[in-house]
């Protein structure tokens, strides 16, 4: 969806995904140090422009970039997408941060602000491979609930595997805010100082 929203917190911000972009998704998403748990990506910049071009013609579905603030340094994507207008929800992913990034915990806290400061949603989901344990330790150690787990909802190299589906409501979304907001902070204040 061609959308209008930024979004800035203390060290890193969101900005609508453009045309522009294309090569710098097409080269996070092929460093195989990042790509593990995810689905081979076709590598023709004509093809994810087209991609592109076609998500900007889509209802419900706000994909960004994360920005470091204090230089513009494309720091990976983020998106809320299939927004369910009935029941007033989203899954949030296509989440992918280059190597070396410090922008999860606050890209996270960013993504949930859209969802429901902007969007006013009632809750968002997500969803991840059970194999990728990183992922899943990240979701739960801030606070989302492990919903359920869904059978055979993810093929990889030919191989169809198990996801976890994590839910953060409306109602938990306060203290959820509150702890993403002061780690975010801390964050911010270690990358102020050069570590």
């Amino acid at each position: 969806m061609n959308h209008d929203i930024f979004l800035y917190g203390f060290a890193f911000g969101l900005r609508p995904v453009e045309l522009a972009d294309a090569e710098y998704m097409i080269e996070i998403r092929t460093k195989p140090e990042l790509t593990e748990f995810l689905p081979p990506l076709c590598t023709d910049p004509e093809a994810q422009r087209a991609y592109l071009t076609d998500y900007f013609e889509r209802d419900g579905d706000y994909y960004f970039v994360v920005e470091r603030i204090s230089n513009n340094h494309l720091e990976g994507n983020i998106a809320v997408y299939d927004v369910d207008t009935e029941k007033n929800c989203a899954e949030w992913g296509r989440w992918i941060l280059d190597v070396g990034s410090r922008a999860a915990i606050e890209g996270a806290w960013l993504i949930y602000r859209v969802a429901f400061e902007i969007l006013e949603l009632e809750f968002v989901y997500c969803r991840t491979n059970v194999e990728n344990t990183r992922t899943l330790s990240f979701h739960d150690s801030c606070g989302l609930d492990r919903d359920q787990i869904l059978p055979n909802f993810i093929e990889l190299n030919g191989k169809l595997c198990d996801a976890v589906e994590h839910r953060l409501t409306r109602e938990k979304w306060p203290s959820v805010d509150a702890d993403l907001r002061a780690k975010s902070e801390l964050v911010s204040k270690v990358l102020s100082r050069g570590a």
